[in-house]
Order: C-alpha cells, then structure tokens, then sequence
C-alpha cells in the first residue's frame, strides 16, 4: 500500500484533477473531499501522510489538527494550495501553491520538501567494466 494522500479543494477547483493525474503512477491512495464541514473528520479517519488543503478548508480548530498531526509525525507533509491568506501558518505548511503550475514546476517543488534517508545505496550492473567503475567513482 502506498501513502494515503488527502485533497481538500472546493468543487470544480483545478487541484484534485491535476494530483490525481500526477500521482497516477505512484504507490498512493487519494482521497479527496469538497466540503470544509468533512475536513476534519475524513482527516482524522484517513490520517494521510499528505495533505493539499485549500484556505477555505482552514477553520481554527482544523488548523490545529495539522499542527498536532505535524509534530506527532515528522515524515507528514501539508501543502496550502491557493494564496496564503492564513497569516502567521508559513510554518505548519511545507509549501505554498498559489495556482496549478506546470508539472515539472509542482515536481520540483514538490520532491525537495519530501523526507529522504540519510543514506542512500545504489546497486549498479552493467555489462561494460569501465561504465561501471566511472558510475562507482561518480
């Protein structure tokens, strides 16, 4: 099973389409919801490891909810999708995203907030002795 994704954007909103198609060929489950009245609850069902939410969807009481699910789980990822109209939150989101940008755009914002290990180890097989060994030296 992949990470549980939750989408949190009003009906008709560009963000659910665009996600779910970039997140189509990736280990993950997606759940959206288009009402702030369900937020709360679906997140406390689903408990996604990431989060998109629109600022309509940001109610006190919700915001709060992320804060605690932010420092009870350090690999949790919560992205604002729309402008930041939620003053003093810069640091309970990962990123902001004012509009849908182009894919590689989103990529690249998107994989530099994601936790990596620390380390990181590459098994290279290749039937060229000198490719191998400029791949191990680089």
């Amino acid at each position: 099973m992949g990470k549980k994704v939750l989408i949190l954007e009003a009906e008709n909103g560009p963000w659910v389409s665009f996600l779910r198609d970039h997140l189509s060929d990736v280990p993950a489950v997606v759940t959206s919801a288009e009402a702030p009245s369900q937020a709360p609850a679906i997140f406390d069902k689903l408990l996604p490891d990431i989060l998109f939410v629109a600022p309509a969807f940001l109610s006190k009481a919700f915001l709060q909810k992320i804060r605690v699910r932010k420092h009870t789980d350090p690999a949790f990822r919560a992205y604002l999708l729309g402008e930041d109209r939620v003053s003093g939150q810069g640091l309970l989101f990962d990123a902001v995203f004012p509009s849908v940008p182009g894919a590689t755009d989103f990529v690249k914002r998107f994989v530099e907030t994601l936790p990596l290990p620390a380390t990181i180890r590459l098994l290279v097989v290749d039937d060229e002795e000198e490719i191998a060994l400029m791949v191990r030296d680089y």
